[in-house]
């Protein structure tokens, strides 16, 4: 009776098993989330931070924006989709694309830095220096972000579309649907 029951679990897809899709359904939303914070909260935290330094009363708060928006993108998509599968197929997308604008943020990064750097200089020899130094440290950035964000906007479209070319599809057309 025993080696029936089990059998039965063995034979049964994880999808139809509730546990197995919540516990896949939560690794897809940590694994993704944490890439999430990195591909959509980094970007936004730099555009932020030196804005932030300008301010003579910064509210810190701002700073939290961009993982706020990970966290919230990453919950909202895992909620939604039915299986772990579905959930990891639209994740690995959001990433990849967003992986894609990672040198955008190193661009302006470099613009804010080098605005602020070249405010707080005293002289016009200080100001050309500031931005100079704020032009070749965000060019450093930017070609880093741009080939970190290539090559992880590739991984994860490639990801992306390899789960949802293997996606199950309906086997017969759905009802009141004209061919």
């Amino acid at each position: 009776m025993k080696s029936a029951a089990l059998a039965a679990v063995r034979l049964t897809p994880p999808a139809e098993r509730p546990l197995v899709r919540i516990v896949n359904k939560i690794f897809a939303a940590i694994v993704m989330g944490l890439v999430g914070w990195f591909v959509i909260g980094f970007p936004i935290m730099l555009v932020v931070l030196p804005s932030l330094a300008a301010d003579p009363n910064p509210s810190v708060g701002w700073a939290f924006l961009g993982p706020g928006i990970a966290v919230v993108a990453t919950i909202a998509v895992t909620v939604f989709a039915p299986t772990g599968r579905i959930a990891w197929a639209p994740l690995c997308l959001l990433n990849g694309v967003v992986s894609l604008g990672l040198p955008l943020a190193g661009i302006a990064f470099s613009v804010l830095l080098g605005h602020h750097a070249s405010q707080l200089a005293m002289s016009d020899a200080a100001k050309t220096g500031a931005k100079i130094g704020a032009g070749l440290g965000g060019l450093i950035v930017s070609g880093t972000l741009g080939f970190v964000g290539f090559f992880l906007g590739a991984i994860f479209l490639v990801l992306a579309f390899a789960i949802l070319r293997n996606a199950p599809r309906p086997s017969s057309p759905t009802p009141g649907v004209p061919d």
